[in-house]
C-alpha cells in the first residue's frame, strides 16, 4: 500500500484534530444515531436492516442472537446512541463513497463495559468494490477500545486501495460476555488533505 503521508502523521491528524485537517466529512448517514424513522440501510453479505437505525445495518455471526437498540440512557452527544449486547460476534455497519489513492480517517466514540481478552471491541475500516463485494481485505485497518467505563474516541486511518468504491465503517464486538454492553455514538469518516 502506498501512503502519501507517513502513517504516524496520518494517525496524529486523526487523534489530535480530525476535522481541522480534513477535506470534508463523508456521508456516513446518521452518524449520531439520532434519526429514528425509516431510512435507507446499506446492503452487504448477510447484513440486516432489522434492528438497525437508518443509514446503518447490523451483522451477527449467529442470526437471532444478541440485541441491537438505540439508547437514550448513555450518550456521547445528542439524545441517542447505538447499543449492542449479547451475541458472540456482532457489529453496526455503515458505508461511504471513497476515491482510490486518497487518505481517509474515521473516528467514533465507543463506551464498553468490558475489555478483558478474549473480549474485544474495535472500530474497523474496510473496503468494498463498485458491486458492494468486500475488496482488498489485506488493507483493512482496525483499532481496539481499551478503556472501560468511559467514552473513548477511537480512530482508524488508511489509504483507499485501487478498485475500492466505498469505505465500510464497522463497530465490532467479539466475545462479549453475558451482561456486557457496548455503546457507540458520533461516527465519522473524512478525506484527509495532503
Amino acid at each position: 500500500m502506498r501512503l502519501h503521508l507517513p502513517c504516524a502523521l496520518l494517525m496524529s491528524v486523526a487523534i489530535l484534530a480530525p476535522v481541522a485537517h480534513c477535506q470534508g466529512l463523508l456521508p456516513v448517514k446518521n452518524p449520531g444515531f439520532e434519526e429514528t424513522g425509516a431510512g435507507e440501510n446499506p446492503t452487504g453479505p448477510e447484513w440486516e436492516a432489522r434492528d438497525a437505525p437508518p443509514g446503518w445495518s447490523v451483522w451477527r455471526i449467529a442470526p437471532g442472537t444478541g440485541r441491537f437498540w438505540r439508547d437514550e440512557s448513555l450518550v456521547h452527544s445528542g439524545k441517542l446512541s447505538a447499543a449492542m449486547t449479547g451475541g458472540d460476534c456482532m457489529c453496526y455497519i455503515a458505508r461511504a463513497p471513497v476515491t482510490p489513492g486518497k487518505q481517509y480517517v474515521g473516528w467514533a466514540h465507543i463506551y464498553v463495559t468490558g475489555a478483558t481478552p478474549p473480549r474485544k471491541t474495535t472500530l474497523d475500516l474496510r473496503w468494498s468494490d463498485a458491486n458492494g463485494a468486500w475488496h482488498a481485505g489485506g488493507q483493512n485497518v482496525s483499532t481496539e477500545v481499551r478503556t472501560v467505563g468511559e467514552w473513548s474516541r477511537v480512530t482508524v486511518a488508511a489509504e483507499a486501495p485501487e478498485g475500492a468504491a466505498s469505505a465500510v465503517v464497522l463497530i465490532v464486538v467479539d466475545k462479549q460476555r453475558e451482561g456486557e454492553t457496548t455503546w457507540c455514538d458520533d461516527v465519522f469518516l473524512a478525506e484527509v488533505g495532503e
